[in-house]
């Protein structure tokens, strides 16, 4: 794999780590009052609506997940340091021109 696509492949890497933190994940019940028109009393009367969250994924599952692709931008970010060390520049002075 070359440098600049290891670099770009750890940069994406960290961007979907980041994305999964900050993924709002909720399962949980919510009672929730609302207003509702009685046509027996002929007004509005109070009543609780219960709202149920369900999340796509879990806790537990995006834990899983981050843990791997932390292991794996580890792996990259690794390599990437071990390459740039190793990585020669040449470079010269540019001529100007006459």
């Amino acid at each position: 794999m070359l440098l600049a696509e290891a670099i770009r492949r750890k940069d994406e890497l960290q961007g979907e780590i980041d994305w999964l933190k900050k993924l709002p994940i909720r399962e949980d019940t919510e009672q929730v009052p609302e207003d509702v028109w009685s046509e027996a009393s002929n007004r509005y009367v109070r009543q609780t609506k219960e709202i149920k969250y369900v999340s796509a994924m879990s806790e537990k599952d995006r834990v899983l997940k981050i843990r791997a692709m932390d292991d794996r931008y580890e792996i990259l970010n690794t390599a990437v340091d071990v390459a740039n060390g190793r990585t020669l520049v040449k470079w010269s002075e540019p001529v100007p021109p006459a």
